[in-house]
């Protein structure tokens, strides 16, 4: 059996602030993991030989949602960071399992190249490009004649079209060879032990050839940041969650495993609106992908209307809670989290907060904004079992009905209750600010010294929509403009979670808002 080692064992310090939250082979691309796309560049058939080490439990479980009938071993890498460690001493830890001819492939390449078939392969062989002078001392390079590989230069500048840099991915036929010498060569570049120990021998005995290859290297904060931007428009995501669609599957990472678990139990706890087989590994919440339309494109205001009905009778379920206890909680949730979201937007950009107009109105600095906010109002909830995101993204519409994905983890803690005023202020929010057009990056946000003009679309026949949410709220016998003041504090919260311009922009909508109705 063909068999390929991966390596998945180091911090990726390179990815800035991403490794520190994840392992960096199962960061998105593409809507689904680096790692994904690697094992899709190999037969299915083939072994697959993976070292881990650094939040190991976060690659295996993500393997075992998203490719649950590939043939995986795992080698336990204890030294995968500081003295010693490096990519050759982690696949020494993997020499065991392949005591035959073996592909390796880093964990932060991208490639469309497929390797179904070995049979082709009569030597070592070892996939390069061309690459600019001035990064070439990132890589190992190989100096070559007629494809042959005659020599190696590692992480220095190399210039000449008869060098070419290894994107990582190689073929070891002579593996006996290579071990050996990987085993008895203990050179350090750059404090790190490289696989390149092990080619000394190999390149000297035996026949060791280049096959061009196109790819990226993923593995830095620039290249990475710079190929997501071309396969999405606008980065909509939040710093410490990350969603994958792969193999008819949806699956959300969370930083934080609690806020998985709490999403699964409130699943568990009423699962009418939401989609079938919802589960939970940990820091994973996975179901299966809900075919139908998202609300975006199909809103009107005869479905929003049959939309509204559905969701009071089958998502919103008044609960019996003491009234202090709920005013507790909302006083957490609306006035004590705003006020933190505050202080982590204004530590980022406290700049953003001395302009002095939106859109040709007079705003004030944001603290002066929420003191004239009659919060004792806004803690006088009612507690209903609540969605907590119900914008029209995450809104399905399916052949007969609705399904509700993407649901908020609790509210202050609580999952089996929330205040349905937060639900009916999301629906606002979502259709006077359209987040899908956001993700389209159909928005705009210009600041020209203190003032500033925003654009953001608003959903499709939004008065339609606006008059009919309305009509349902008055027959609810709930105020509508505190919704409205709770639309704003929505966009606030939302501020420092999001990225530049759309995370400014948020801000400065709030403010407008907020100064509007109060």
């Amino acid at each position: 059996m063909v068999k390929v080692c991966i390596l998945t064992a180091g911090k990726g310090s390179r990815l800035g602030n991403y490794g520190k939250i994840i392992n960096k082979a199962i960061l998105p691309i593409r809507e689904k993991a680096i790692l994904s796309h690697i094992l899709e560049m190999f037969s299915p058939n083939y072994e697959f030989v993976i070292g881990v080490g650094y939040r190991s439990d976060d690659i295996k479980n993500y393997l075992k949602i998203a490719h649950p009938n590939l043939n995986i071993k795992f080698v336990k890498i204890t030294n995968y960071s500081g003295t010693g460690s490096g990519p050759g001493r982690s696949l020494l830890y993997c020499k065991k399992l392949l005591q035959q001819e073996f592909f390796f492939v880093p964990c932060d390449i991208l490639s469309n190249i497929k390797l179904k078939s070995t049979k082709s392969f009569k030597s070592n062989i070892f996939w390069c490009s061309s690459i600019k002078e001035e990064k070439t001392k990132q890589y190992l390079n190989f100096k070559h004649e007629n494809s042959k590989i005659i020599k190696f230069v590692d992480k220095k500048t190399v210039s000449g079209k008869n060098f070419k840099s290894w994107s990582g991915l190689c073929y070891i036929k002579d593996y006996k060879i290579f071990w050996k010498s990987l085993k008895n060569e203990h050179k350090q570049i750059d404090n790190d032990y490289q696989i390149s120990n092990g080619l000394n021998n190999l390149i000297k005995l035996k026949n060791c050839k280049i096959k061009k290859i196109i790819w990226k290297d993923l593995g830095n904060l620039e290249n990475y940041e710079c190929e997501r931007k071309k396969t999405q428009k606008f980065d909509f995501s939040k710093d410490k969650e990350f969603i994958y669609f792969i193999n008819n599957k949806v699956i959300k990472f969370s930083k934080n495993p609690k806020d998985a678990k709490n999403k699964f139990l409130k699943f568990k706890f009423y699962s009418k609106c939401y989609p079938k087989n919802v589960k939970l590994l940990k820091n994973f919440l996975y179901y299966e992908f809900v075919n139908g339309e998202n609300f975006y494109d199909v809103s009107n205001k005869k479905l929003f209307s049959k939309l509204l009905t559905y969701l009071d009778k089958n998502l919103w379920k008044k609960s019996n809670v003491n009234k202090i206890f709920l005013k507790k909680k909302c006083l957490n949730f609306y006035k004590i989290k705003t006020f933190q979201r505050v202080n982590l937007f204004l530590k980022k950009m406290r700049e953003i907060d001395k302009i002095n107009y939106v859109n040709n109105l007079k705003v004030f600095r944001i603290k002066e904004i929420l003191d004239k906010i009659n919060w004792n109002n806004l803690y006088k909830g009612k507690p209903y079992y609540i969605h907590g995101d119900l914008q029209f993204d995450n809104i399905i519409k399916t052949e007969n009905k609705f399904k509700l994905i993407d649901w908020r983890s609790d509210f202050d803690g609580e999952i089996k209750y929330g205040d349905i005023h937060y639900d009916f202020a999301k629906i606002l929010g979502g259709i006077y600010l359209n987040y899908k057009e956001v993700k389209k990056n159909n928005f705009s946000v210009q600041i020209n010294k203190n003032t500033s003009k925003l654009r953001f679309s608003k959903c499709n026949r939004y008065n339609d929509i606006l008059r009919e949410l309305k009509k349902f709220i008055y027959n609810k016998n709930i105020d509508f403009k505190k919704i409205e003041i709770l639309q704003a504090l929505i966009y606030l919260n939302m501020s420092p979670l999001h990225k530049p311009p759309f995370s400014i922009g948020l801000f400065l909508l709030a403010k407008y808002l907020l100064i509007k109705k109060l």
